[in-house]
């Protein structure tokens, strides 16, 4: 996405839903992908269910990790604003708080991997945190999940912080061919907490929903 892992930021700073789905788009476009399994784990969740809701035809099917239907007013967003708010726009967050955010998302953790994470967190500029929290917290789709015509597969680890079952249970109600799948003591990293099972399952999910893709 824009502005993390090695990225340049954009100029106007602008790190909305929207310019991350456009993004995709664009990226899809410039490789001419014309149709992918759409794969996204917690703000990229969102980010995906958004990009199959605008572009149907180009979703071969979605699988969301780690969800919500909407990060707009939630509660992991009013508790992170103030702190992010207070970084200086031009400098990363301090590691004490990047350290206690990337830890706080494993169940079950696993050092060389939170390290990395940090380390990936700690690239970002203040600027980049702000703007991208600020757009997803004045998004709100929801109410237009329902037009997702992709099959859509929704893992979640049961032992989430983040996320709840009732917004899992959400998500599968609004989201008309779709299946949850609950992990029993994982955590909201479940994406590297449970990477080999997940990989199975997403395999299952394209063979039985897509049928084999040679």
């Amino acid at each position: 996405m824009r502005g993390h892992g090695e990225t340049s930021r954009s100029e106007p700073s602008s790190y909305t839903q929207d310019d991350f789905t456009d993004d995709l788009a664009a990226f899809m476009d410039k490789l001419k992908i014309r149709k992918a399994m759409i794969i996204g784990h917690s703000m990229g969740s969102l980010i995906a269910h958004k990009f199959a809701i605008e572009h149907p035809n180009r979703v071969l099917g979605l699988v969301l990790l780690g969800s919500t239907t909407t990060m707009a007013n939630h509660p992991v967003v009013l508790e992170l604003k103030p702190i992010i708010d207070s970084i200086d726009d031009d400098e990363p967050a301090a590691p004490e708080f990047v350290i206690e955010f990337q830890a706080s998302t494993f169940y079950n953790p696993i050092p060389w991997i939170t390290y990395r994470y940090v380390s990936e967190s700690l690239r970002l500029k203040g600027i980049v945190w702000k703007h991208t929290l600020d757009g997803l917290n004045v998004e709100e789709h929801s109410s237009q999940l329902p037009k997702i015509t992709a099959p859509t597969l929704i893992v979640w680890g049961e032992k989430d912080g983040v996320f709840s079952l009732e917004e899992q249970n959400d998500l599968d109600r609004l989201i008309p061919d779709s299946t949850l799948v609950i992990y029993p003591n994982a955590g909201h990293a479940i994406n590297v907490e449970r990477a080999e099972e997940i990989v199975e399952d997403i395999k299952e999910f394209v063979e039985n929903k897509l049928g084999r893709q040679d």
